[in-house]
């Protein structure tokens, strides 16, 4: 009797891990097989947007704590499913983000940078000139 409670118990526990995954959100599916954090590089550039738009972590930096790519950490990010994730978009816009100096703070350290969109915030001065330097930039 012991031996089919035991068995019981394991599917049970197999039924909820397989309904976990199957609602991790796709685009994070990927942290699941790898224990390696953010690159550091792109943690670097989110701290230099960080310091400039403080409202994008709230109250609390999660990467103070946590990694940028781990689930629920930071929405409005996307992340590769590299074995080192990279952050490889920026969706930034409509997030009422003000700037009172020209320029945005230089976040050119993220090389792998896909999507940068910026739309619909207040944001004024010249464009900066690393905006033009990301190798693998295809929607700005």
């Amino acid at each position: 009797m012991e031996a089919i409670h035991r068995s019981w118990m394991s599917m049970n526990i197999y039924i909820i891990v397989v309904l976990a995954l199957w609602h991790f959100p796709a685009h994070h599916r990927h942290l699941l097989a790898s224990s390696a954090p953010t690159d550091p590089n792109d943690v670097m550039g989110l701290k230099a947007l960080t310091i400039d738009f403080p409202k994008l972590f709230g109250v609390n930096f999660p990467m103070l704590d946590g990694d940028p790519c781990y689930p629920g950490e930071l929405a409005w990010i996307q992340c590769s499913a590299d074995p080192v994730p990279r952050v490889i978009a920026l969706n930034l816009g409509d997030m009422q983000l003000y700037r009172g100096r020209p320029s945005l703070p230089d976040f050119s350290s993220m090389d792998a940078l896909q999507t940068i969109d910026l739309h619909g915030n207040f944001l004024s001065g010249p464009i900066p000139e690393f905006l033009g330097t990301f190798p693998k930039l295809t929607y700005l």
